[in-house]
């Protein structure tokens, strides 16, 4: 017998073997894809939310029951002092000694750390969302953070708490500007806070990602506290209402 057909079977016993032991192309080929895919983007860290905010419909119910003033931009006499206790503290200090800004950063926060020996309740350092900025950004220094009022106090006074009078009006701004139950303060980026100052939702907005619950929380503090809206403030309102992932 030639010797290439006696080593032919041999051969053959080879191929067989290595195929047998080899690993089966089809069988990892989704595995394979599923390596090579591109890797899910990682998901939004979370952080505590506002209080109250109403859903979609009850915000479009209480906005369509709040009255219209045009003439709101135009009322004078605006001033930081008449939503404060005094002139000299420009936040409320709740009976633990510590005030609403003190309270709300810590509701807010992260990683909270309270290191004034002769203030305890000041936050010396914590991390925070800046949901104005979008849901990835952040505020990592207490000097960066800001407590804002989400219905401006100085848009408050002039779309009707210029009008509340006596003792129990000048309470009832000073309750607005330190309401912790209505979803009226949150903090945010300095630099985010800044930019927004006094504007109404018809000249400023947060990132398209927290417009929706904006809205809702400007709403629901505007009906509690009985203040108007202008036209363009409604109209801005209402887009943002209606837009396709607002729930």
């Amino acid at each position: 017998m030639p010797l290439h057909r006696a080593l032919l079977p041999a051969a053959l016993a080879t191929a067989l073997s290595a195929a047998l032991i080899a690993p089966s192309t089809a069988q990892p080929r989704a595995a394979r894809l599923a390596a090579q895919a591109p890797a899910a983007a990682p998901r939004a860290e979370s952080w505590p939310p506002l209080k109250n905010v109403p859903t979609k419909k009850t915000a479009e119910t209480l906005l369509a029951g709040l009255t219209t003033d045009n003439n709101a931009p135009n009322v004078g006499g605006y001033a930081r002092r008449e939503f404060q206790v005094d002139d000299n503290t420009a936040w409320k200090k709740w009976p633990d000694n510590c005030t609403t800004r003190d309270k709300t950063l810590v509701y807010f926060g992260k990683q909270i750390k309270h290191t004034n020996k002769k203030n305890p309740c000041e936050v010396t350092s914590g991390r925070w969302g800046n949901p104005y900025g979008g849901p990835d950004a952040k505020v990592s220094y207490t000097k960066d953070a800001d407590v804002d009022h989400i219905v401006p106090l100085k848009n408050a006074w002039q779309s009707g708490a210029a009008g509340w009078s006596g003792d129990a009006g000048k309470q009832k701004r000073i309750n607005l500007a330190n309401d912790m139950v209505e979803p009226q303060l949150l903090v945010v980026h300095k630099k985010d806070n800044t930019a927004k100052g006094a504007k109404g939702p018809e000249a400023w907005k947060p990132h398209t990602s927290y417009q929706c619950t904006y809205a809702k929380a400007w709403v629901r503090v505007k009906k509690f506290y009985n203040l108007t809206v202008t036209s363009n403030e409604r109209s801005a309102l209402e887009t943002m209402l209606k837009a396709a992932d607002c729930k």
